[in-house]
């Protein structure tokens, strides 16, 4: 069972075992006392950086590209592409979780903005969505395209890597750590 507690002044997860935030909330008075620091542990606390940038990803750009690619999406649904029957009832589903991703994408960086609990661990999880359901598309965009439209999927590559790369972030981010705490 989770019994970190959660300051309800600055919203930082502490250990079990903490009386005091760092914020200097008091957990057994409720009142607040002088903050162990009188400033953050880090310069790199709070959304700016590389993390204000993942959010703006997350809550501007992400959303603005996937209506890119729904676009697309709906345009080879309704090609009928000849070579696979089923095909174009893929790519409605894959419209589907597209639009599904752009609401989680603007969802996570909201709540990334807030500096809301679990925030990373949503945005863990949005990226793992994301890079699953960019592999799908790969899949199905090889098999309907003809063999020498193969080289148009190779840019999707780079969004996987996006996914890698943001998930890296997350984990090893000293901004990251220092805003959402030591249970993100």
């Amino acid at each position: 069972m989770n019994d970190a507690r959660n300051c309800p002044k600055c919203h930082l997860l502490n250990p079990p075992s903490a009386e005091r935030c760092d914020c200097g909330y008091d957990f057994a008075s409720g009142s607040i006392e002088k903050p162990y620091l009188a400033e953050p542990a880090s310069r790199y606390h709070g959304v700016g950086g590389w993390l204000l940038f993942f959010i703006l990803t997350l809550t501007i750009f992400n959303p603005a590209g996937f209506a890119f690619v729904v676009r697309d999406l709906i345009v080879a649904m309704q090609s009928g592409v000849p070579r696979v029957p089923f095909l174009s009832a893929v790519f409605g589903i894959l419209s589907v979780l597209t639009i599904g991703l752009a609401a989680c994408s603007l969802y996570v960086g909201i709540r990334l903005w807030q500096i809301a609990p679990k925030a990373v661990r949503m945005a863990k999880l949005y990226l793992i969505l994301f890079f699953l359901v960019q592999l799908a598309e790969i899949v199905v965009r090889l098999a309907a395209a003809a063999p020498s439209e193969v080289g148009a999927v190779i840019p999707i590559i780079g969004i996987l890597v996006y996914s890698l790369v943001w998930y890296q972030y997350l984990n090893t981010s000293s901004r990251v750590r220092s805003t959402y705490g030591w249970r993100r």
